[in-house]
Order: C-alpha cells, then structure tokens, then sequence
C-alpha cells in the first residue's frame, strides 16, 4: 500500500506540473497575440461563395464588382507563359451596359427599341471582338448560337487568331442555348466534369459545319457555368483551360505576377468600359534610330535636342495595359462606377523594377512634349493632350492619362496603328 505521506507528495507534483503548463499557455498565448488562424481562400474560381465572417478588425480583401475588368480577368486562362499567345494581344474587354450608361440609354433594350441606334453608336469606341461586333446582331447568329449581342453585359477575349477563348456575362436562356444548339448540330460531350457543347470534339478549327460559319468557329465550343456565364472557344482544349479556372483548378490571368501590378489601384481599372491588353512587344521598335524600313521609328525629339547627344531610352515595357475609363458625368453611373481620371484614354505600362518605372516617366514626358508622330508626321500634341503622367515610387507602373483631341474611339486606332513611339522600348535597350 502507498502510504499518505507518498501520496501527499504526488499530489503536490501534479498540482505544481499543472501551474507549470498553465504558465506556458499563457506565455505562448502572450507571444502570439492570440492571432487567429489564416486560412487561404482558394484562387481562379469563378463559382459564387459565401465568404466566412472575418473577425472584428481584419482587413478585408478587395473583391472588384462582377462583370469589371479584373473580375473578368481572373476568369480568364493564364497564358502569357504559353505559346498559345505568340503574338502581342492578349485580351480585349467591353462593358456594353456601361457604355450603355455613359450613352445616357436605357439597359438592356430590344432592336425595335426607339434608342436602338443610339445604342448601336455607342458600341463605337469599345473593344468588341470583331466577329461578335460584326456579325453577333444578325439573325442568324441568334438562330444559331442562342443569344445575340443584345444579350450581352461584358465580354472579355482571350488569345489571338485562330485560337480564342470568350467569356460573356449577361442575361442567356439556358433552354434556348440548349435549343439552338441541338438544331444546330452541336454535340453534347464531357469536360472537365461538366457538360459541354462541341461542333469538333477535336482541337481541328474546321468551318465546314453551317453552324460554324457566322462566328468564323470562335464559337465552335460553348458551355453554360453554373453562375449563367456563357464561354466559348476555337478549340476544346481552350474550352478546358477555361472551366478549369472556373473551377478553382488553375490560377487565372488576374493572378499573373505582371498583370496584377497593372490591377492597381482598384478603382481605376475598374472603372474601363473597355480595355485592351498587350504584352510589352508591342511597344518594342526594333531600330531605334529610324533607319529607312525600320518599324516604327524612333520619335523624332525638339530640335533643341543635340544631334552628338542621344535621346533617352526606356527599359523594356514587359505588359501595357490600355482602358477607356466611364466618364464621372457619365448617364446613370454610380459612384463606383465612376472614373477616378478625366481621361479619354489611360496607359498602365509595366516594367521590370520601379527604378525602370521611374526613369521612363522622364523619357515619356519629354518624348509627349517635343516628339513628332512617326505615323501621322505631326507633333502628338495635335492627337493627344496628357492629362497626367505618374509613377508611384517603388512600383513598376508608369501611368499616362491622355485626352484624345479626336474622339474616344481613336484610341483603338491609335494601338492598331501603333502611334505610341513616345512609350516605345529598343530591343537594343530591353532586358
């Protein structure tokens, strides 16, 4: 038998191990700050989720307003790492409801609707893509495809000719997409675990199917996600890099380490009712003294310029992003729908460092003041006013907001005829 004397001294050991873990409990407790866990949401899904309270006084992450730019583009595949996007465009982007609103129009509206044509202008300025432009009013396209563009709220494109990848928010039917579809020949296949639309169950772009035609096989794919948004795409395989950021299984094109520096501030870019994303080649001039056949050539500078000095140079533009942002006065806008900048047009260039961000600023600014269009042989005053031109210490984003002496649909034309000499970059001069 244990005497009382030993078990008085157990007893007086557990209570003093007690005291002991108690005390490292309150000390580790003290280190931490009683920190909540974190936990790390999933990325790249376009499903909708209901987000778990936050506790008092933990910042919120920003969640951009659907149907914005960046909550297009983290829908969309990233493939700025793949050869999918050989070339420099990479994504283009309208928001024909606020285009709508900026037009001072009701929305949405009917073709027999008295403000039709009014709407119809209003499309102008807007980076559409060329086939839903063209032809997604016909009706044909509504016969075969199920909707029109009359359907559609925004639209974000992804790739380049033949290959394409379109995400289309609005206000579709299911049963009449799925109507259209059957009568035009689609066949119901599975990808990715949901069910899915094909003209080609292959990746072979053939237009020899009827159904094929009005969209020149853009729409070759199609699938409805559970959320009512409308993707489609050339090929099947394209169709499945989509759904798999839909479904949480990629990072999307939002999250690219480059593309998100262009994403911010927030309110600016959420602000474009249409936006056109390149990467930095476009801005690239392969000879930078404006040889005889060179493309393009160098921005002739002031003649105060001395011919013994060389005029000075930006480091290599790695992604531009440009965005017509809705005007502040504009019809119907809310205030967060309304521009932070006066702008017809603003240029977000994004660079390798910010020390490239912050020399370019200087280049940019003297190149827009005392340069001469290579394109149009007149000074750029006579296109383009700047409005302002910043960087942000540390980053590596040059911001220009240009006033567009010509009217807001010329700033399509100036990035099709590539009048930016005053941004570009010399291979010579890259990284």
């Amino acid at each position: 038998m244990i005497s009382r004397a030993r078990i008085g001294t157990l007893l007086a050991a557990v209570v003093v191990l007690a005291l002991i873990v108690a005390g490292a409990g309150v000390m580790l407790s003290s280190r931490l700050g009683n920190a909540p866990a974190t936990v790390t949401p999933p990325t790249g899904t376009s499903l909708p989720m209901t987000a778990a309270p936050a506790a008092t006084g933990t910042p919120q992450a920003h969640v951009s307003p659907p149907g914005s730019l960046p909550a297009m583009l983290d829908l969309a595949p990233d493939w700025l790492g793949s050869a999918n996007l050989p070339m420099s465009d990479v994504a283009r982007y309208a928001d024909l409801a606020a285009a709508s609103r900026r037009a001072g129009l009701p929305w949405p509206l009917t073709a027999s609707s008295p403000a039709f044509a009014r709407w119809r202008a209003s499309l102008v300025p807007l980076a559409l893509p060329t086939i839903l432009a063209s032809r997604g009013l016909d009706p044909v396209w509504q016969q075969t495809y199920g909707f029109s563009l009359l359907d559609v709220d925004q639209v974000l494109a992804i790739g380049q000719a033949p290959d394409y990848v379109t995400i289309l928010r609005g206000r579709f039917n299911e049963q009449t997409l799925h109507d259209a579809w059957v009568r035009s020949g689609y066949q119901a296949v599975e990808a990715e675990g949901m069910t899915v639309w094909t003209l080609s169950p292959g990746d072979a772009i053939d237009l020899s199917a009827p159904a094929s035609r009005p969209a020149m096989a853009t729409l070759n794919n199609v699938a409805l996600l559970p959320d009512g948004m409308l993707v489609v795409a050339t090929k099947l395989s394209s169709l499945k890099d989509e759904l798999k950021v839909a479904q949480g299984k990629a990072s999307s094109l939002a999250r690219n380490n480059d593309l998100a520096a262009l994403l911010s501030p927030a309110p600016l870019v959420e602000s474009f009712d249409s936006a056109v994303l390149v990467k930095g080649q476009l801005l690239e001039a392969a000879n930078p003294r404006g040889t005889p056949g060179s493309s393009p050539p160098t921005v002739p500078t002031a003649t105060t310029t001395s011919p013994a000095t060389p005029p000075p140079e930006l480091g290599k533009v790695r992604l531009a992003l440009f965005g017509v942002p809705l005007p502040a006065n504009a019809a119907g806008a809310t205030p967060a729908q309304a521009s932070p900048s006066a702008a017809g047009m603003v240029m977000l260039l994004r660079f390798a460092d910010g020390d490239d961000a912050g020399r370019a600023l200087n280049v940019i600014q003297l190149r827009l003041a005392d340069g001469v269009s290579s394109v149009t042989g007149a000074p750029y005053a006579r296109r383009v006013q700047p409005v302002r031109i910043r960087h942000e210490p540390k980053t590596p984003v040059v911001r220009i907001d240009l006033d567009l002496k010509d009217g807001q649909a010329d700033w399509l034309s100036m990035i099709e005829d590539r009048d930016l000499a005053f941004a570009m970059w010399t291979t010579a001069n890259g990284s």
